[in-house]
This record gives structure tokens, C-alpha cells and sequence, in this order.
């Protein structure tokens, strides 16, 4: 029973953000080719044969009565054809992309599965190749979805995934530190436990709450959090309406070897996409404008919970206007503020991870959206490195032709952008709601040429004697 508590640090995500959808959708795009779209009957028959392999799905959540203790996994009988929705009429891209954001209307519900899967098996227009003239293409895809609960999927598993899926030689989908599974719901066994364990927790929680406030106290640490910024008209509320999501795959290969890592060249077109989109609409460009960059972290105690995942506050610096020292400037800054937050991270993923399960409860139904956010940052970041990277999937003999994927990193944040780097390639979801950013096209075509600029910049030789500090 124990073996199969949903940890707390996961749980959290299970009770969900109010009205923010929080599950993560992973996309896949394979080429049609001449073969033209796959049948209804090749896509299942391809999941039949890797059911085998994706087994750690195939499960469900169960709740303690009175919530004394933690959720816990119970094993399920369904399998993974009967999580799959197959679209088998022709299909624009646009069309995909507002099925894409769809997953933001509905969460799953745990309680039945913690995953579903969506197919179009011909979307026509899609952004196959870097090239913006490629986006008019009308060729052929097939596009594959999966919606999985944040609960159990990060970023680092998705490469995992898709090799289950698609793989020539597909292995089992594996989630580190994510606990077993019952053999059926145990309700009084679950009781018991939950309320034998009650007293334990109080106690070690306050232990480590105490511990954590001083050892925070004697780093001085008190500026690694997130601080307020000069709101922007980005920081508008939210509409009520579901977000746009648009595609870009710049061609960054230029900037390879560069010395910058792609998630902060990223950073950097969209500090210019931001400042230029602000100004272009006639509002201010506060100089202290910051994006929420998500980013994972190792925990040297291995603590048994899926999400070890923490955040930064980056700075975007408008302010400078070359931009390769933007790009310099922003990379150096945010590769300090990151090294700090994680070592803060570890500690406060065990503090937080010895909440007793009843008091997380109380805090999301007080307050599920810190509406404070909206002064943080203007936009979010969540990077996802080599996927796709051995180019060996296929999907009903498709062959795999790029991906992407879409979360809402925070609550209050009306722009985010998700990315998924290859070997050799670059995708950029954009999920933006349009009462907030306006124009979704005209960011997305700022988002685009900035990309361009950062990259040429970045190649250009470096003059000698260069010198970036952090700020």
C-alpha cells in the first residue's frame, strides 16, 4: 500500500491549479508521404503490439476516505487502444493546433486513467520543414497526441514515450521514482495507514520546516526567490476563452557551438519578440522585464517524487541592444540564479514533499491560483532537449517528421512558449491567450524574425576581449 502513495510533491498537481488545466500534451508529427493517410485499424494495430510497452500507464488514482492520507495508484484493465480517438477527414493545420489547445478545456480524470490519445490522420500545412514557406505546403500528415497527467510525466520522460510508441526497437515507457500500483482500491487498508501515519508526518514536516528556515537563514538566500516587476500589458487577467497555439522550427544550426545552451538563445528571441510586439502596440517595455524559465534539477537524496522540477525568474534585459551580449548577458545571469535555486530546490522539494496530504488539500481549496503571478514575469519558458533525436519512429510506417508539446507552466501567465530540440532541429509552441497578447500571428511572425537575428548574431565571431558578468 505505502509502495503505491501518490507522493505529495506529485499529489499537488493531482488536486490541480483551480481552473488551469495542468496535464502535459505531447505531439507528434509523421510524414504521409506517397502511402497517403493511415486507416483508423493501422494506428490501433500498432498500439495492440505495443500495449506490452506501456504498461506503467495503465493505472488509475484512488482517494482515502476523509483524505487522511495520500492518493494512491491502482492498477487498471484498459488497454491503450481504448484511449485513442482517431480524426480520419482531412484536416488544416490551424484546425490541429485549436485540438492541440482543446486539452486545456478538460482535465483528466485521474480516477478513470491518467492518459489519452488523439489522432488526425491528415492535417494538411504543416510547418514540415524550418523554411516559413513550408508552413503553405500541402502535404500530408498524420498527428498524434497524447494528453498525460503532470502527475506522473516531465519532460525527460517523453523521449521514453515516444520510443514505446514508435521505436523500431521500442523499449518499456519507464517513470523513474513513480511508485507501483494496488491490485484494487483499498479503502479501509488506505484509512488505517493514512491515520497510523498522521502523527508521524506533523512531526517530521516541522523538523524539516525548521531545519530549512535555518539553513536558508545562513545562505543569505533571501534573493533567490521571485521578486515584483514593473507590470507590462502583458501582465493583463487572463480572458476567459481557451489560448492560440501557433508553431515556428527556426533554423538555429548556426548558433550550434556557440557556447550558448538553445533554451537561453530561446530566452533571448523572446526577450526581442516581447520588447518589439510592446512597442509596436503602443505600450511601455519596462527595463525590468523577467520570463519564468521551468527547469528540472537532480536530488541528491533521491527523493521518490516524479516532479523535481523547480523555476527561475530570467532576466530578459531590453535594455541591450546588441543581441548576442543580450543573449551573453542573459545566459551568464540566469546560469547564477539557477545554480542558487537549485541547491534551494532540493531542500524545499523534501520540506514540501513532508506536508501531511491533508493540509495541501486545505491549501488548494483557499487559494488554487496565486494571482500574485501576474507581476512576476511576463511569459513562460519549457524546454525539452533531443527528442527525436535517433529518428527511428514510425507511426503505421510513417516516418517521424518533427514534435512539440504544450503545458500551462503557471497560472497567471498569458504567453508561454514550449520548446523540443532534436539533433538538428528547433520546435517552438507558442500557447498565448488573445486577449492578453493581441495579435497571436503578428507575435508569432516577431517570435520568427527575432530567432533569425539571434542566431546570426550568436555565429558572428566574438570580438576579442569580450567579457560578459552576470548582472
Amino acid at each position: 500500500m505505502l509502495g503505491a502513495r501518490v507522493q505529495v510533491g506529485d499529489a499537488g498537481i493531482y488536486l490541480g491549479g483551480g481552473d488551469r488545466v495542468n496535464d502535459w500534451t505531447v505531439y507528434w508529427v509523421f510524414d504521409n508521404g506517397p502511402a497517403g493517410p493511415p486507416s483508423a485499424g493501422d494506428l490501433r494495430a500498432q498500439l495492440e503490439r505495443r500495449q506490452a510497452y506501456l504498461t506503467v500507464l495503465d493505472r488509475h488514482i484512488a482517494d482515502v476516505p476523509g483524505q487522511v492520507g495520500n492518493p494512491y495508484w491502482v492498477a487498471g484493465s484498459s488497454r491503450p487502444v481504448e484511449r485513442l480517438r482517431v480524426h480520419d477527414r482531412p484536416t488544416p493545420w490551424a484546425d490541429l493546433l485549436e485540438a492541440l489547445t482543446g486539452t486545456f478545456a478538460e482535465q483528466l480524470d485521474l480516477h478513470a486513467a491518467p492518459w489519452r490519445l488523439t489522432a488526425y490522420t491528415d492535417v494538411r500545412g504543416a510547418p514540415t520543414g524550418p523554411a516559413a514557406a513550408d508552413a503553405a505546403r500541402d502535404s500530408s500528415v498524420t498527428v498524434l497526441f497524447a494528453q498525460v497527467s503532470h502527475t506522473l510525466l516531465l519532460g525527460e520522460h517523453i523521449e521514453s514515450l515516444a520510443g514505446a510508441l514508435f521505436g523500431a526497437e521500442p523499449a518499456p515507457f519507464l517513470i523513474p521514482r513513480l511508485g507501483g500500483t494496488v491490485d484494487r482500491p483499498r479503502p479501509v487498508a488506505a484509512t488505517i495507514a493514512g491515520a497510523a501515519l498522521l502523527p508521524f508526518e506533523y512531526l517530521r514536516w516541522n523538523l524539516r520546516r525548521v531545519g530549512f528556515a535555518l539553513r536558508r537563514r545562513a545562505a543569505d538566500s533571501a534573493d533567490l526567490g521571485f521578486t515584483d516587476r514593473t507590470p507590462s500589458a502583458l501582465n493583463a487577467p487572463l480572458g476567459a476563452g481557451l489560448p492560440v497555439a501557433r508553431v515556428i522550427r527556426p533554423d538555429i544550426a548556426g548558433a550550434r557551438g556557440r557556447g550558448l545552451t538553445v533554451t537561453m538563445l530561446a530566452v533571448t528571441a523572446i526577450s526581442l519578440a516581447i520588447e518589439r510586439h510592446l512597442i509596436g502596440s503602443g505600450a511601455e517595455c519596462p527595463p525590468d522585464l523577467a520570463v519564468l524559465v521551468n527547469v528540472r534539477f537532480d536530488d541528491p537524496r533521491d527523493s521518490p517524487v516524479v516532479n523535481k522540477i523547480t523555476a527561475i525568474q530570467a532576466d530578459l534585459y531590453p535594455s541591450i541592444t546588441d543581441p548576442a551580449e543580450r543573449a551573453r548577458t542573459i545566459q551568464a545571469t540566469a546560469r547564477d540564479r539557477l545554480v542558487a535555486m537549485k541547491a534551494l530546490a532540493v531542500d524545499a522539494l523534501h520540506v514540501g514533499g513532508a506536508i501531511p496530504y491533508r493540509l495541501v488539500v486545505r491549501s488548494h481549496r483557499r487559494s488554487p491560483i496565486d494571482i500574485q503571478e501576474q507581476r512576476l514575469w511576463v511569459a513562460g519558458v519549457t524546454s525539452v532537449r533531443r527528442v527525436g533525436s535517433a529518428a527511428d519512429w514510425t507511426l503505421a510506417d510513417r516516418p517521424y517528421s518533427f514534435g512539440g508539446h504544450l503545458i500551462n507552466s503557471a497560472a497567471a501567465i498569458g504567453l508561454g512558449h514550449s520548446l523540443i530540440g532534436g539533433s538538428t532541429d528547433l520546435t517552438v509552441t507558442v500557447v498565448a491567450d488573445a486577449d492578453v497578447i493581441g495579435d497571436v500571428d503578428a507575435y508569432t511572425r516577431l517570435l520568427a524574425e527575432a530567432f533569425t537575428e539571434v542566431t546570426a548574431a550568436v555565429a558572428a565571431p566574438t570580438p576579442v576581449g569580450t567579457v560578459v558578468q552576470s548582472k
